[in-house]
């Protein structure tokens, strides 16, 4: 029961923290094509990784903004040195579908062990795009 109750009421947090801070994902150069994996970092190079002071889960991704709108984006994310995803997201943001660009999904991640490193990678039907967002998590 303990263990019920903590899945369903917790302390969420929010990366990153402040106003002046956000998370910028970057595509790969290609069309369709990943980019490498690279460590979750806000604008002031604030690591999300440092979060990890407990199991952490990922319970939410809110997308901000993207630079090109209407097209397919696909995002994952991982930990550790053997890039174990966590949560793959694809999303459509745009002007003319009917999905808003500012837009939220909850998140049933596994959790991601005390102290890894978190990495995302992403691709776009564009080369080279980028979408800012911000995470929400819990810690066990």
């Amino acid at each position: 029961m303990d263990s019920l109750l903590r899945e369903i009421q917790h302390d969420t947090y929010i990366f990153p923290e402040d106003t002046n801070r956000f998370i910028t994902f970057t595509a790969g150069a290609l069309n369709n094509a990943w980019s490498d994996w690279a460590e979750i970092a806000d604008n002031l190079a604030n690591k999300f990784s440092d979060k990890a002071t407990a199991l952490l889960h990922i319970s939410a991704l809110l997308i901000e903004n993207t630079n090109i709108k209407d097209e397919t984006y696909l995002i994952e994310i991982a930990y550790g040195d053997d890039k174990t995803v966590v949560t793959p997201y694809r999303f459509i943001a745009g002007e003319t579908t009917k999905l808003p660009a500012v837009q939220q999904v909850r998140v049933r991640a596994d959790h991601v062990p005390t102290g890894e490193i978190i990495y995302y990678r992403m691709k776009c039907e564009t080369g080279g795009k980028t979408c800012d967002l911000h995470i929400r998590y819990h810690l066990h």
